[in-house]
């Protein structure tokens, strides 16, 4: 059984237990899909991610409006331009600004990582869809990541003495370690129920 295989058949599984009951119908269906995609995310080192790209099913809707805001601050030299669906022109800066916080997770989705960059997709529903399984199989490999901190799985995978991989790579590097010496990757994933009236405030 190849390594991509059993890597999605556990993703599968662990998707189907997040619910009371064995998913049927559309549901699986779906829920196959979203493993295939989280999976082939996750393997995209060594896979072709315009393929899987091409899984994300065809939605055309409307995109937009959109805006575009000439941000210049005192003390600089040139503005910065911003093209947003935002409405809120000080919510849209502000959003713009934690944007050196989440650096190194665009590189992670992109050339250090996923290579999203490379699904040529122009469509913002595909895209939409994709960077959704993209998110899900991020929140798992630094998870994989923490495992490998808490767990003691370092020294097997890296150097003790010093670590210089961010939690993504340890994630990676754990997975890989994983898929070579044992049947299945830790993976689990959790529906929580939420009250539509608290998700609204």
């Amino acid at each position: 059984m190849s390594d991509n295989y059993r890597q999605y058949r556990t993703i599968r599984n662990a998707l189907n237990k997040s619910y009371p009951r064995e998913p049927e119908g559309h549901l699986a269906s779906h829920l196959n899909t979203l493993a295939g995609l989280i999976s082939g995310i996750v393997s995209s080192r060594r896979t072709n991610l315009p393929q899987i790209a091409a899984k994300v099913s065809l939605g055309l809707s409307t995109y937009g409006p959109v805006q575009v805001i000439l941000w210049w601050e005192k003390g600089y030299q040139e503005p910065i331009y911003l093209v947003t669906n935002i409405v809120n022109v000080d919510q849209a800066c502000a959003w713009y600004r934690k944007r050196f916080r989440i650096e190194t997770f665009f590189s992670d989705q992109k050339s250090r990582g996923f290579h999203l960059h490379q699904s040529h997709l122009f469509d913002p529903q595909r895209l939409m869809r994709l960077m959704m399984a993209a998110g899900l199989a991020y929140i798992w490999i630094i998870y994989l990541g923490c495992m490998a901190l808490a767990e003691g799985w370092l020294g097997l995978i890296h150097c003790t003495h010093r670590c210089d991989w961010s939690l993504f790579q340890l994630g990676l590097h754990l997975r890989d370690f994983f898929l070579n010496e044992f049947e299945d990757v830790p993976v689990a994933f959790y529906v929580i129920p939420f009250d539509d009236e608290e998700c609204v405030r």
